[in-house]
């Protein structure tokens, strides 16, 4: 198509006078030099800086098997961990293997890289810096390892993360609220990361799901840190009724009860309601009634309007056009009807959203009302966008603290630590509810959130608020909680 263009140019530029067969050798001669010159600037090029482009080092790798070449090996670079710990190393034997420190337990972040699956993960986005080498390598060198990546991971955590789970299925995320770096993303159940097939076949236990970024869930009551940061946003603060009996969002719908009524009636008692509550002991106890009322009164219009800025799929990690991010999260239209409403007011209805957003409105609240993109990458470039006024952010770490102290949080109560959190039970179907609960530390000065989904796991009093203290006490240890 270039000597076409090149060719019809030239004839159009000749002078009119010149016999056809004068413009024909013309136009030959001329053609010929620009075909000889563009192919001696592309072998210039290729001696010169292709040993800069990973794309033709790992042709030349695949497919170039002469025994005398000059050209090094490019061996691909180890991926590290934010103090600088090894998380992958490459393997000197085969090009393709890798070496996993932490294998399973960080299988999901970091992903796989195999000739017969291809890549995922930080494998896959980062596959261009984990190819390159930024100097000339030295005359005569057989090998030349490629730079090394560092992510903001801290391999410890990771791991710890990972094994709280307990081979659960479910998802750990600790990140840092101010700057937005992921320290764990743990995902359960794990697999080999070098050798993934087996993950791929197991469609029941989906081991391949990295459940913290592309896992879909009912937010259950950890939503109702949303709708009271946006009543309080609002300069709402009201007191409503809240019985035994529930709240009737009209005659043709099923009341909305609290927890507390079902477990009376396995009792064979009979629950006479929490009677008239304020928002903080409405948190406390975690009560549906309350919530649902509440984001009646809030409207559509300003649920709808925070959801779509704050609930969006998000990107943790990037490089060129490949990414690594969430699945983007469910949110229904709520402004054709109260009823859909008061049940997303409660996290349930048809809600859907991962363990990182969960992750993400708690980091909110402990960034003074500021949200910051989650990352992968160290060090990060933190760029807030304000969510909620920071006297909203304020006042609802002191609710969290509330819950901690005496509601449905007790249990994730570490002394000298002040930890705000929210539980959550979100009814699944077909089975025990899944169990939610997301924190951050210390409430005066926040340092790290933490959230912790378990499928399955009944309350969120019963299985994610251990699995949330012990990482909590780990970071401690680790230093990074006072």
């Amino acid at each position: 198509m270039f000597a076409l263009a090149a060719g019809a140019l030239i004839l159009l530029l000749m002078p009119s006078g010149l016999k056809t067969r004068n413009r024909m050798s013309i136009l030959l001669c001329l053609l010929t030099i620009l075909f000889f010159g563009a192919l001696a600037a592309y072998q210039v090029n290729r001696q010169l800086f292709a040993y800069k482009d990973p794309r033709f080092i790992r042709f030349y790798q695949q497919y170039n098997k002469r025994e005398n070449t000059n050209a090094p090996k490019i061996i691909r670079g180890a991926i590290l961990d934010r103090r600088g710990r090894v998380l992958v190393a490459p393997d000197l034997a085969d090009e393709w293997k890798r070496r996993s420190i932490l294998g399973e337990a960080a299988a999901h972040p970091i992903g796989y890289r195999s000739r017969q699956f291809g890549m995922t993960g930080i494998e896959r986005v980062l596959d261009t810096p984990l190819s390159s080498v930024r100097n000339r390598p030295p005359a005569g060198a057989e090998t030349v390892e490629a730079d090394p990546v560092q992510i903001s991971l801290d391999s410890r955590l990771q791991g710890f993360a990972y094994d709280v789970l307990a081979g659960r299925k479910g998802a750990a995320i600790v990140l840092n609220p101010r700057t937005g770096e992921l320290l764990a993303l743990a995902s359960s159940p794990g697999f080999d990361p070098s050798d993934p097939s087996a993950a791929l076949r197991d469609t029941e236990n989906t081991p391949a799901l990295n459940r913290a970024l592309q896992g879909l869930y009912p937010p259950a009551s950890t939503f109702k840190l949303l709708i009271a940061a946006l009543a309080i946003d609002s300069g709402l603060n009201p007191v409503f009724n809240c019985p035994g009996s529930g709240y009737m969002i009209n005659e043709r719908t099923p009341p909305i009860r609290d927890s507390e009524y079902y477990s009376s009636e396995r009792n064979g008692t009979v629950w006479g309601g929490w009677g008239k509550l304020n928002m903080t002991d409405a948190l406390v106890h975690s009560s549906n009634v309350y919530f649902a009322q509440l984001g009646i009164r809030l409207g559509a219009k300003i649920f709808t309007d925070c959801t779509q800025k704050l609930f969006v799929p998000y990107t943790v990690l990037a490089s060129g056009d490949l990414s690594l991010g969430t699945a983007a999260p469910k949110i229904p239209d709520y402004t054709k009807g109260p009823r859909r409403l008061a049940f997303a007011s409660i996290g349930q209805d048809d809600i859907l959203v991962t363990p990182l957003h969960i992750a993400l409105l708690t980091a909110v609240i402990a960034n003074n009302g500021q949200l910051v993109q989650p990352t992968l990458a160290f060090p990060s470039t933190p760029a807030p966008q304000t969510i909620f006024r920071p006297s909203t952010a304020v006042r609802l770490a002191d609710m969290m603290r509330e819950a901690v102290i005496r509601g449905t949080a007790r249990g994730v109560e570490i002394p000298g630590l002040s930890v705000c959190g929210k539980t959550g039970t979100a009814e699944a179907g077909g089975g025990d509810d899944h169990s939610w609960f997301t924190c951050f530390a210390p409430k005066n000065n926040p340092r790290l959130v933490v959230t912790v989904l378990i499928e399955r796991g009944g309350f969120g009093s019963a299985a994610a608020v251990p699995a949330a203290k012990e990482i909590l006490l780990e970071a401690r240890r680790l230093k990074y909680l006072p």
